[in-house]
């Protein structure tokens, strides 16, 4: 990703002034379903404060929630971002992995017959 929009994407995920900004973007990064938007998203957590961690928290149960299939590939994703060059993505993917892990998926990929 452009170096340039990592950083305003960083400064629309912390926005102090519009908690929907917040939501709504971590939501967009997450959606995309890959490293780019993963490692955003980890590198927030890193920075976030308790407030920002929430609504962070709530993006993630709404994007996966659905399905344990998409849940399981995000939390892949952190395990290969944990190994990340940036000390605030490693520390942030952790994060992000624990809030994955706390959500519950509604539909479970069937087992062959």
């Amino acid at each position: 990703m452009v170096d340039g929009a990592r950083e305003v994407l960083l400064g629309l995920v912390l926005d102090a002034g519009d908690t929907f900004v917040t939501v709504a973007t971590a939501e967009a990064l997450l959606r995309r379903q890959d490293l780019a938007g993963f490692a955003i998203v980890a590198e927030v957590l890193g920075l976030a404060d308790f407030q920002h961690r929430t609504y962070i928290d709530q993006a993630v149960t709404a994007v996966f929630l659905v399905f344990a299939s998409e849940r399981d590939r995000a939390m892949e994703a952190c395990e290969a971002l944990s190994l990340d060059g940036s000390a605030g993505v490693r520390q942030g993917a952790v994060v992000l992995r624990e809030m994955l892990a706390q959500v519950g998926p509604l539909l479970f990929p069937q087992e062959p017959a």
